[in-house]
C-alpha cells in the first residue's frame, strides 16, 4: 500500500511541475490575447466561443477532466504492477479484492485531486486572459455536468484497470491504445450508412462519447445520431453511464486479479 502511496505522490508531483510550467508558459506568451476567439474540442467536435459572449464555467471543469484522464491512464496500471509480486501482495492480512480496491481508492483520490487543481489553473488562467467583458455563465444542469465530468476520468480509469488487471509488465499496451481506439471509434459514426448505425452502437461503452457538452443546445446535453434517429443523452444519464463504468470496471478488474496465480 504505501508503495502505491509513493507511486501517486510522484506523479503528482510531476503534475505539478507540468500544469505550472504549462500556465506560466502561457501566461508569458500570452497567445490568448491575440486571438479572437477560443477554441475547444471536446469529443470530436470542436466549438468555437467568440470572446463577445458569456462562456459556460462548466466547459472549463470539463477541460479539467481530459487532464485528469492523462493522470489516469498513467495510473490505470496499478494492478498489473502489482502482478509482478504477487506472492508478497497476497500475504496482507485482507482479501485479494479489498487489497484491489484500497489501490484503485488511492488512485482515485489523486485522480480527483489532478482534476481540481487543473480547474482552478484553468480558471485563474481564464481571469487573467480574458477581457472583463466576458463573463462565466452557468445552466440549470451544471450540478449533474459537474458529476458526469468528475466521474469521466474515474470511469476511464476504470476501464484501463479492467483491460490490464490480468496483464504482467504489459499494461503498457492498453495505456498506449486505449486513446487512438477510443476516439478512432467515435470518429467512425461519421461514416455513412450502414457503418454509421453499426458503430454507433459500438460507441456506447466508449466512455469518450459521453463527455460532449454543447453549450446553448438542447438541454446541454449529448446528442448523438445513430442511423438517422437523434438521440439525446442528458448530463444526468451521462453520469448514470460513468457510474455503470466505474462499477463494472471494478467488478472486472478485481474479479481477474484474484483469479490470478502467484
Amino acid at each position: 500500500m504505501y508503495k502505491e502511496f509513493l507511486r501517486v505522490r510522484h506523479a503528482l508531483m510531476w503534475f505539478a511541475i507540468t500544469i505550472g510550467v504549462t500556465a506560466l508558459g502561457i501566461l508569458i506568451i500570452n497567445t490568448a490575447a491575440h486571438s479572437g476567439h477560443a477554441t475547444i474540442v471536446l469529443d470530436h467536435g470542436t466549438t468555437k466561443i467568440h470572446k463577445t459572449v458569456a462562456i459556460p464555467w462548466v466547459i472549463w471543469f470539463a477541460a479539467a477532466a481530459w487532464v485528469a484522464a492523462i493522470m489516469s491512464t498513467i495510473l490505470g496500471s496499478t494492478l498489473s504492477q502489482e502482478n509482478d509480486h504477487l506472492a508478497l501482495a497476497w500475504t496482507k492480512p485482507r482479501s485479494r479484492t479489498s487489497y484491489a480496491t484500497a489501490l484503485m481508492l488511492i488512485d482515485g483520490a489523486a485522480i480527483l485531486i489532478t482534476q481540481f487543481v487543473a480547474f482552478a489553473v484553468i480558471l485563474v488562467l481564464f481571469k487573467v486572459l480574458s477581457p472583463s467583458s466576458v463573463p462565466l455563465t452557468s445552466a440549470p444542469d451544471d450540478a449533474f455536468n459537474v458529476v458526469r465530468f468528475a466521474l469521466f476520468p474515474l470511469a476511464w480509469y476504470a476501464v484501463i484497470v479492467a483491460l490490464s488487471a490480468s496483464l504482467r509488465n504489459r499494461a503498457g499496451i492498453v495505456q498506449g491504445l486505449i486513446w487512438p481506439v477510443a476516439i478512432g471509434l467515435g470518429s467512425l459514426i461519421a461514416l455513412p450508412a450502414p457503418w454509421r448505425q453499426i458503430f454507433g452502437v459500438i460507441n456506447f461503452v466508449n466512455p469518450i462519447l459521453y463527455t460532449s457538452y454543447h453549450a446553448g443546445s438542447v438541454g446541454s446535453g449529448m446528442v448523438i445520431d445513430t442511423g438517422g434517429t437523434v438521440l439525446e443523452i442528458s448530463a444526468g444519464v451521462g453520469a448514470l453511464a460513468f457510474v455503470a463504468f466505474v462499477v463494472l470496471g471494478w467488478f472486472a478488474a478485481t474479479y481477474q486479479w484474484r483469479r490470478l496465480e502467484a
